[in-house]
């Protein structure tokens, strides 16, 4: 059921171009690896060029388990994600 779901979701995303150039996650031709190459190319770039770089990693593994559904659920409506 949860790859039926995704698979609307993701082709809704795209269809309605939801989210940014800079979007890896939950993306068919974007992964994780293409991130972390993004990120380095980002921070090499930065030190190179004796910039500053600051860092800040936040960890939303278990994000969704504390969403409300009522909250949630008008927000996807939103994006015509009804249904």
């Amino acid at each position: 059921m949860e790859d039926v779901i995704l698979v609307h979701i993701l082709g809704h995303a795209r269809e309605k171009k939801v989210s940014g150039n800079s979007q890896h996650s939950f993306t068919e031709d974007k992964l994780c690896l293409t991130n972390m190459i993004a990120f380095y190319d980002k921070i090499t770039r930065s030190v190179n060029e004796m910039r500053a770089a600051n860092i800040i990693c936040l960890d939303f593994s278990k994000a969704f388990d504390s969403v409300f559904h009522n909250i949630l659920e008008p927000k996807l409506g939103h994006y015509f994600l009804d249904g």
